[in-house]
């Protein structure tokens, strides 16, 4: 699991930049405002926060669908082939955890992944070991 610290700053960072990059009046301005400052002055216009919020929306959903396509991965060499292991729930976990943190979690799970090669190098050489 994602750190929920980071977790709640990446969620709030790209609600700031959406209602940021909006045009409307931002809630809580005596709050937001100063932030929203700091935005303008980094990116120096409205419409350049908001292809900084789709830009990032696109990084999360692709950040996603690599996640989706590791932990696929993930289950089938935990499963050994059965194919009556429900990996759904699984898989489900990371592409939403995923889309909403996007890298640390993406991390995460690309952490678990050489792990379990690692692990599974190690069995086939101890079973080459045996068989000699």
């Amino acid at each position: 699991m994602a750190n929920p610290v980071l977790t709640v700053l990446i969620l709030f960072g790209m609600w700031l930049c959406y209602e940021a990059s909006s045009g409307r009046p931002l809630p809580y301005p005596s709050l937001l405002d100063p932030l929203k400052s700091v935005g303008l002055f980094l990116f120096r216009a409205e419409w350049m926060l908001r292809v900084v919020f789709w830009l990032a929306v696109v990084a999360h959903v692709w950040e996603a669908a690599i996640a989706a396509k590791f932990a696929l991965k993930l289950t089938q060499s935990q499963a050994g082939g059965d194919v009556a292991v429900s990996r759904t729930p699984f898989v489900l976990f990371w592409v939403v955890q995923t889309g909403m943190v996007g890298f640390p979690s993406l991390k995460l799970l690309k952490e678990q992944r050489r792990e379990q090669l690692q692990a599974s190098k190690t069995q086939q050489g101890q079973q080459g070991k045996k068989a000699q």
